[in-house]
This record gives structure tokens, C-alpha cells and sequence, in this order.
């Protein structure tokens, strides 16, 4: 997803979570491992507009799934398990069924410039 970030220079990718990136991101920024009662203020601190559920498994349950709907962030996840089962029904949620690193930015950019247009 890194490769497409200059295609939209307003759009930054925060990971909440471990992650070793394999080429330099400025858009990009790791948080590294938070600690669950940290999450809100996370997501706010980092003015985070949609949380996407990268998963290609399907899980049994998604903690990260569960707390971003409770707190009515707005969530994207691919058409898998557990997050598909919760998001699907989630009317701030959107599935992707394109596994394509551009596709999935092409889509979640998408929703959140209609969600920034209902607001307005």
C-alpha cells in the first residue's frame, strides 16, 4: 500500500500493532505494541479516520474489530471470519473483496471522503 501513498499525499497509514516495514514509508508510521485502554486515545491522537482489519484468515474473533465498533470508528475488512461477520452489519463498516494493496487504498480513501461529505 506504501507504493500507491503518493498517488493521495494527504493520507497517512498508522499501524497500531508490531509491524517491520520492508521499504521506507514518510506516510507510514508503526506505533508498535499499545496496550488495550490505550487504543482511544491512540485513535484520536493519530486523527485515525478508519481502522482496517488486514486479516486473510478467517479468525474466530477480533478484539480490534470489537473495540473500533464500540468506539464508532468507522472499520474496513476483507470478506473473511469473524471481522466480516461483525463489519457486514456495521453501517460505518465496508468489506473489501479486492486483495490488491491499491484497490484496498482506492476503496477505504473512497469511504472516508463520502463519510467527511455526509458530515459536512
Amino acid at each position: 500500500m506504501c507504493r500507491s501513498l503518493p498517488s493521495y499525499p494527504d493520507v497517512r497509514i498508522v499501524v497500531l500493532g508490531n509491524y517491520v516495514a520492508r521499504e521506507k514509508c514518510k506516510q507510514l508510521r508503526v506505533r508498535g505494541h499499545y496496550k488495550r485502554t490505550e487504543l482511544p486515545s491512540l485513535v484520536e491522537k493519530d486523527r485515525i479516520d478508519i481502522i482496517f482489519i488486514p486479516s486473510v484468515c478467517p479468525e474466530t474473533f477480533s478484539y480490534t474489530t470489537a473495540e473500533a465498533m464500540c468506539m464508532e470508528v468507522p472499520v474496513a475488512c476483507f470478506a473473511l471470519g469473524a471481522p466480516y461477520e461483525r463489519v457486514r452489519t456495521y453501517d460505518k463498516g465496508i468489506i473489501i473483496h479486492d486483495m490488491e494493496p491499491e484497490k484496498i487504498l482506492d476503496k477505504i480513501v473512497e469511504l472516508v471522503l463520502q463519510m467527511r461529505q455526509s458530515a459536512n
